[in-house]
This record gives C-alpha cells, sequence and structure tokens, in this order.
C-alpha cells in the first residue's frame, strides 16, 4: 500500500475516505434503525393502550391486550435488532466478515451473561472471561489456518509475526 500511495496519493486518500465514509454510514445506519424502530413500537404501544382504556370503537381498540403487550415483551426486542442488522448490507461486502468477526465475541458474552443469570450455565468464577476470550482466539486462528482471506490483511500479518507461515 506504500508503494500505491506514493504512486497515486490522491487515488489511495480518496479510496480510504470512500470507505471510512461508508463504515460511518454503516454505523449510522444501524442506531437509527434500531432507535426508530424502539421508540415507534413503543409509542404505538402506549397509543394502542390508550384508545382502548378511552372506550373508543376504533377496530384498533378491539386488538387483543396479549397483542399489544407483544410490542413492550423481551421477544419482540428480536425485530429491531434483526431489522438493525440489515444495515450490514452498506458496508463493502468484503468486510462483511470481518465486522462478523469483530462483533462475535460481544454477542457471546452478552449470551453467556443472559444464561448465567437464568441458571442455565454453571458458575465459572473469575475463569469465564479468559475462556469467552480463548473461544474467540480459537475462532480466530481457525480463520486462519482455514480461510486467511476472511480475516483483515492487518490481522493476518500480526498473526504472520506470532506463528509463521499458515
Amino acid at each position: 500500500k506504500r508503494k500505491a500511495f506514493t504512486q497515486d496519493p490522491g487515488k489511495v486518500l480518496v479510496k480510504a475516505g470512500l470507505g471510512s465514509l461508508r463504515s460511518s454510514a454503516f454505523l449510522g445506519v444501524f442506531v437509527v434503525i434500531y432507535q426508530t424502530m424502539y421508540c415507534y413500537k413503543h409509542k404505538l404501544h402506549k397509543y394502542l393502550t390508550l384508545l382502548r382504556l378511552s372506550k373508543s370503537q376504533n377496530l384498533l381498540s378491539r386488538l387483543p391486550v396479549p397483542l399489544v403487550e407483544a410490542l413492550i415483551s423481551k421477544v419482540s426486542f428480536w425485530v429491531p435488532g434483526f431489522m438493525a442488522g440489515l444495515s450490514l448490507f452498506v458496508e463493502e461486502k468484503r468486510r462483511r466478515g470481518e465486522l462478523a468477526m469483530y462483533v462475535l465475541p460481544k454477542g457471546l458474552e452478552s449470551v453467556w451473561v443472559m444464561l448465567r443469570g437464568k441458571g442455565w450455565v454453571f458458575r465459572t468464577g473469575n475463569w469465564g472471561g479468559s475462556a469467552l476470550t480463548a473461544l474467540g482466539m480459537a475462532m480466530v486462528m481457525s480463520a486462519y489456518q482455514n480461510d486467511p482471506q476472511h480475516l483483515s490483511g492487518f490481522v493476518r500479518r500480526i498473526l504472520y509475526q506470532f506463528i509463521g507461515p499458515n
């Protein structure tokens, strides 16, 4: 990349700028989608609840209570999460796997904390974080061994320095 920069710095800077804009757009669209859906589902719940309490003859006031309450249930948070995940299509196709590898450890940690809070998994004491780190590193090493093209060039170079050729 240094050679390309010395040959045509303008092209390299424009390409880097566009990549940064695309990544920023991805993050912005993600937040906008989730926040919008979250606010509107709560606003809709409030509207339908007030409509039902006002004894209006409106068709919406006759919706079943469990259907209205489903708008604020724990399961209802999956819908905005899934829709926000669609913002991944803003990002370049070759970077999607890299982003997945970036967020997967945080997702696994959230699942672990949730399962532990419900008592569905054993208590780990002080080594739970280490176990999750080992799992995440195992995933990175598996990708390095089997599909190194899915890792960013930066990660591949660091692994090459520490581990050597695949």
